[in-house]
């Protein structure tokens, strides 16, 4: 299988969206009180400025002419504040692989792409947000040598 990574264009929204309704259908079976069944998870006016955003960028890893996968990440820089060491930092809002697509190496194929990226930009370090629930990717950025920094809790009223 020959993987092939490019940054994305708005000719690419409607198979990015499709990948994108696997991700919603997970999150809508575990989260049901947060998330909702859409055909259209990812908005296509929020996707054309993405790819306007100096600070964002869209990338998708293509096997035979067809995406299997894409990640969305931001370049974010920390609040000027006395309190804070100023960091710039890669946030990934997505990665998503096809599920036909799985176990590939086509996510780890993104993932690296992207920490090579955020080097070549002067990038202090890769984040990310994960569901608890989410098992799988929680393994996946375990085995990329990511760590928890932090916890978001909740309690339901």
């Amino acid at each position: 299988m020959e993987i092939s990574i490019r940054e994305g264009n708005l000719n690419d929204y409607k198979e990015v969206n499709e990948l994108n309704c696997q991700i919603q259908d997970i999150h809508v079976q575990d989260r049901p009180d947060i998330y909702k069944k859409t055909e259209i998870p990812l908005d296509k006016d929020y996707y054309s400025c993405l790819l306007k955003d100096e600070n964002a960028r869209v990338i998708l890893a293509i096997e035979g002419g067809h995406t299997v996968g894409y990640s969305i990440f931001q370049i974010k820089v920390t609040p000027n504040r006395s309190n804070l060491v100023y960091r710039k930092i890669i946030y990934i809002d997505d990665i998503c692989i096809d599920e036909n697509y799985r176990g590939k190496g086509i996510g780890e194929k993104l993932f690296k792409f992207i920490a090579e990226y955020g080097k070549s930009v002067g990038a202090h370090s890769l984040e990310l947000s994960v569901w608890e629930f989410n098992k799988g990717a929680i393994d996946f950025y375990n085995k990329m040598g990511m760590s928890t920094k932090n916890r978001r809790m909740e309690v339901k009223l």
